[in-house]
Formats: structure tokens, sequence, C-alpha cells
């Protein structure tokens, strides 16, 4: 049955236009409440990036289609042009990784998908109907020096460039080793279902037995079965924190189109592990925003645990504050570790958290043979790095967007994109540290201006550009963006909100000359069509878009 717009009465009319739409099939008196609402006065920009935010475009450009004469074609054909973009790189993809299976079945090596195309087939029925980045490869902890190979033989490079000696211990450690190359694609070589911090939900040797064949246009796969599937979403959704309606998408629609689940095994076995509460807060959250077919008596087993409830509204205060914004990382774990329901779940979680490396300490601190066994010591003191900076910068430019340090392969990219090279002067709104301006200098000889509001930041750039010996090619100043004087830009880079960059739209527009490029990551500038975007993953794990726009005319 259909909410009643009531029960979201705390959600803007953006927001619950969104969460009409981001489901597959729509009933009569849905269809008419997205018609209603689509009358109001709405902010479409901040649709828009909603949509793109929570990775839900596909299915809401589905269905206000269906209502264009109420909106605004410049929308309309915005998220047209992205999604065919989007189905075109992803087609590209499938067929480069349909490849890389074929060499892999040469070899004898085992495989399965996990998420991605497959998943969307086998919850949405329509591989076009999900947003999906990387390639996620399930395959047999023996086998990955062998896919290792084979990818690099292919011109894949792994995201954490590793010495042979590395990788015995790499593959201990962690649970994925991702590798890129240049036309975008990404694939995940994944041996575990998740990080080793969080609990073995999933058995990898069991979930072989329990595969399950669906059909890409290119070829016919195997994935993860429904139930195994629905416990992958609780372990995946609690690693990123429920940030984005996608996850709860993905749980509703699993749910609609396999009525038929084995609850006993689903239910048994995350109490086995300790993860009963991770499937509760996935379900209580599809139930409740997207009216999902949750059986009555898992409903009653989930309203007894009142943590349940406790973090789903903590998650739909989120949802209903519009563009989903990325919680720090003190925040990050203090929801994972809620996500626990017995003490030593919660005792383990941290210990390992703590003590276990991930892909990003490997890349940041590569160490010699005899030195491994140090990741595990200099972990902690990254975490409490990570900690002790977002503590610092957590009331600088709300407005615009959080500070978190932006990954060197992340900023590598950012100025490959941008084609950054000795005669350019590269501006970054929100520089932090000053990183990108940096490297702009160091690796492209350019001139670089870093700016940002906390003084904090100013003064550890200033000190990092000192150490990197090019203090004479960049400066940093202590002022708001959007007061900012960019008339000698001809790169500006954006790391903000999509609020943060449909504020500073129409400064960008008034200031930046022809020929100037504008590289956002995550954040699109609406109805601003980008000359490119690109699709990345990085060391540490964060994915999303990156856009390049050329300014035109001013």
């Amino acid at each position: 049955m259909m909410k009643h717009p009531s029960e979201h009465s705390g959600f803007s009319p953006e927001a619950r236009l969104l969460l009409q739409c981001a489901r597959v099939h729509l009933d009569s008196g849905r269809a008419e409440e997205i018609r209603r609402l689509a009358q109001q006065k709405l902010d479409w920009l901040m649709l828009l990036g909603m949509a793109y935010g929570h990775m839900v475009r596909p299915l809401v450009y589905r269905h206000l289609s269906a209502v264009s004469d109420l909106v605004p074609a410049s929308i309309l054909d915005h998220m047209k042009k992205g999604i065919e973009a989007d189905y075109s790189l992803r087609r590209h993809q499938t067929e480069e990784l349909s490849k890389a299976l074929d060499a892999f079945a040469a070899e004898n090596i085992a495989t399965a998908l996990m998420k991605g195309p497959a998943f969307a087939v086998l919850a949405y029925g329509d591989v076009g109907l999900r947003h999906f980045i990387g390639l996620e490869v399930l395959l047999r902890e023996r086998d990955v020096p062998k896919a290792w190979a084979i990818l690099k033989s292919q011109r894949y490079q792994p995201r954490v460039d590793l010495p042979p000696a590395h990788v015995t211990a790499f593959l201990r450690h962690q649970h994925e080793y991702v590798f890129g190359r240049d036309d975008y694609t990404t694939i995940h070589l994944c041996w575990r279902v998740a990080p080793r911090f969080f609990p073995p939900l999933l058995d990898t040797d069991a979930i072989w037995k329990r595969l399950v064949p669906v059909r890409l246009p290119e070829r016919e796969v195997r994935t993860l079965s429904a139930e195994d599937s629905l416990l992958a979403l609780a372990l995946f959704s609690a690693k990123q924190r429920w940030e984005r309606l996608r996850r709860v998408s993905d749980v509703a629609e699993l749910l609609r189109s396999h009525p038929e689940l084995d609850w006993d095994r689903i239910l048994g076995q995350a109490r086995a592990r300790g993860a009963a509460r991770m499937v509760f807060v996935g379900l209580q959250l599809a139930h409740d925003l997207l009216d999902a077919p949750v059986p009555e008596p898992v409903r009653k087993q989930m309203q007894a645990d009142r943590a349940v409830g406790s973090l789903a509204s903590g998650v739909k205060k989120r949802f209903s504050e519009g563009i989903p914004l990325t919680p720090g990382p003190g925040e990050r774990v203090r929801i994972a570790f809620s996500a626990f329901s017995r003490l030593r779940d919660k005792i383990r979680f941290l210990v390992r958290l703590s003590a276990i490396p991930t892909g990003e300490d490997w890349a940041r601190r590569p160490l010699p043979e005899a030195l491994i066994p140090l990741y595990a010591v200099l972990r902690p003191y990254s975490i409490l790095r990570r900690l002790g900076q977002a503590v610092l910068n957590s009331h600088a430019r709300a407005d615009l967007g959080a500070y978190e340090p932006t990954e060197m392969d992340l900023v590598e990219r950012i100025l490959m994109l941008a084609e950054v090279g000795p005669s350019d002067v590269v501006y970054d709104l929100g520089c932090g540290d000053g990183r990108i301006v940096i490297a702009a200098a160091k690796r492209f000889g350019a001139r670089g201006v870093g700016v940002d509001l906390n003084p904090k930041c100013i003064a550890e750039a200033q000190e990092n550009s000192r150490r990197e010996g090019v203090e004479g090619r960049v400066r940093f100043l202590q002022q708001d963006a959007k007061q900012v004087d960019l008339s000698e830009a001809t790169v500006v880079t954006l790391f903000l909100l999509w609020s943060g960059n449909y504020v500073l739209r129409p400064i960008l527009q008034r200031q930046l000359r022809p020929g100037t490029r504008l590289v956002s990551f995550g954040a699109d500038m609406g109805d601003w069509a980008p000359d490119k975007t690109i699709t990345v993953q990085t060391a540490g794990g964060l994915t999303g878009p990156l856009h390049l726009w050329r300014i035109a005319k001013s």
C-alpha cells in the first residue's frame, strides 16, 4: 500500500518526489502522486543533484518522463544525456569485462559477478535501471595472482602497485584488488565479500555452491543467489553507512523480484554471525521509505531491536535533508559500530579496524618486504590523523562541503583530466592541505593557488609546499571561495557538495575566461553538460564521477 504523503512530512517536496520515483514499477496511486508533486514549485536543480547523488537517476528519469509536461525540458534533457553517456560507458565496460572473463576461463579460473550489471538484472530486471561503477569479480584467493597477471597483460594497472613480495600479505589483509585502464574500465578482483573488520556474514566457499545464472547483453554469468545478495547488501550498506538511497532501492527491488526468499536461512545466518541488526536496518529502510514487502514475522523481529529503529531514523533524517552528505571518519565508525548488536562483535570490529591496513595505507607508505608487519603498527596513526583532520576542519566550508583529504591517485586523475601543463594556473577551491596545487606545480610544472577558510589548513598547505620545494610556484589564500578573484585561473578544481557547486556556479560563469577547464569530483553543475565524465575508484575505495567542463563563453 502506498505511503500517505504525511508519513514523509519531514521531507522536502523534492525528497518526497525522489522517493516516489526510486522504484521500478508504479501503481496508479504513485503515478498520480508523482504528478501532484511535480506540479508544486520545486527546486529542480536540487532534485537533479539528489537523483545523481543518491545514484537513482535512471529510475527518476524513467518516471519523470511520464510527466514531461510538468518538468523543465532542460532538466529532462540533462538527465537523458547523462544516462545515455553512462549507458554507453557501461556497455563498453561490460564488453571489456567479458573479454577478461574469457581470459580467466581459459586459465581455469572460476568467476562470478557481484553487484554491478549482474545484480541489476537479478533485482531490477534491466541492466539500464541501476547505476553502477566498478565491476566486481568474485574468485578464489588462490587464483588472484593468475588473474592479476592476466589483467596486467590486458593493459590494466593496479590501484596499488605492489612488489611480488607483498602480494601474500596483501591477500591476507584485504578483500579486493582494484585494476583500472585508460578507457575508464575498473575491475575489482574480490576474494572476500567485505573487509575483514566486518563479520564473515557470507562464507566464501559456501557462496560458490549457491550461485545462480543471469543473462547480460554480452553473455550469461553467475552471480550470488537472492538470499546471499541480501546478506551482501547488508554488509555493503553498513560499510557505506547507508549514505545513498540506491542501497535502499536495491533491497526493495530484490524483495519485490524474489517474493519467496528463504527467510529462515537469511536470519539464521545473520544471527549466527552477529549481523542481524545490519540486515534489519536495511529492511526497515526499504519498508519505511519504499514500501518493500517485508513479511510480517520479519517486521516483528526488527521491532524487537530498538537500535534498528534508531539507526533507521538517523538515516531517514539524512535523506530528508536532500543531497547525500558523506559522514566524516568519526561518524562512519560510529554508524558501523552501532550496526553490531553483540559486544564481542563491536570489540572485534574496533580491534580489526585499528590493526588491518587498507589499500590506501599500502599506497601511501610503500614499505620494504622486511617491514610489512609495520603496516599494522602504522594503521592506528593513520586513523587518528584522519579523525584529527576531520575535527579540526569540521566547521570550515559548511555551506560548500566538508573537508577530507583527497587521495593522491585521485589528485593525479584530476590533473590529468584537466590536461594541466607548465602554462597553467590551477585554483583549488577548498584546498585543505594543498595537495592538488602542490602536485600541479611539482608534477606538471604549473602555478597554483589554494583557497580555504580554515587557517589550520592554510598553515599546513604552506608547510607542505615548502617541504616539497614548490613554495615559489604556489600560494594559499585564507578566503571564502565565493569571494576569491578567479580571473587568472586556467584550471579550477572542486571537491564539494552538489549544493556547493550550485552556489559557486554563477560566480564561475561570471569570472572564468573562455577556455578555462573546470574539474569537479562527485558533484555536477546541474544543466551544464560536461565535456567529459569519467568514473574513478581510488586505492582507498572512494568511487564516483569526475567531470570536466571547458568554459565556452563568459
